[in-house]
């Protein structure tokens, strides 16, 4: 089996490289939340290889809001203890991170959109079939509509996310 090279290069910014692996000293608290200093090459990388080997995982993103919810839900709280992966999705809580000292040159903002374009192409390439739940009846159904008008290629199913989740119940096992 051939070694993998702890670096690849990036498609975006010029060939630059980066880490296959994330190191321990990479994940951080700010704000009293821990977060992941990942480019989202990194990010991208990390869904691809899980994906490939079929493990389950949970990437979360934190923003501003994401933190104001943890201090008041147990739930919320629990969700980001279970997350693999979490991404900084907002650049006030970037600017926080360096203002308290966190001058890494990793720490960026990493979202989806940052990475959709080689999401979509390689969800084709390889056949990922994607699910969205979320939003008010008729959103999903929307978004839906353009993402596949954009790669027609891409196998995408979308629920809204107004259903009862509770664990048993009729929504929820439908759903499942």
């Amino acid at each position: 089996m051939a070694s993998v090279s702890p670096l690849a290069l990036s498609w975006a910014d010029g060939g630059r490289p980066f880490r296959l692996k994330r190191r321990p000293e990479e994940r951080v608290r700010v704000l009293g939340a821990e977060m992941d200093l990942v480019r989202f090459e990194e990010v991208f990388h990390f869904i691809a290889e899980r994906l490939a080997v079929g493990e389950k995982t949970i990437v979360a993103n934190h923003n501003l809001h994401s933190l104001y919810l943890m201090r008041r839900s147990a739930s919320m709280r629990r969700f980001f203890d279970m997350a693999d992966l979490i991404e900084v999705d907002s650049m006030p809580l970037i600017f926080w991170a360096r203002l308290m000292g966190r001058r890494s040159r990793t720490f960026h903002r990493c979202t989806y959109l940052d990475w959709r374009e080689e999401f979509w192409a390689l969800a084709i390439e390889r056949g990922w079939r994607v699910f969205f739940i979320g939003g008010k009846p008729g959103v999903a159904e929307a978004a839906q509509a353009r993402l596949l008008k954009q790669w027609p290629m891409a196998t995408l199913s979308v629920h809204t996310g107004y259903f009862d989740h509770r664990p048993g119940s009729i929504d929820n096992e439908r759903l499942l």
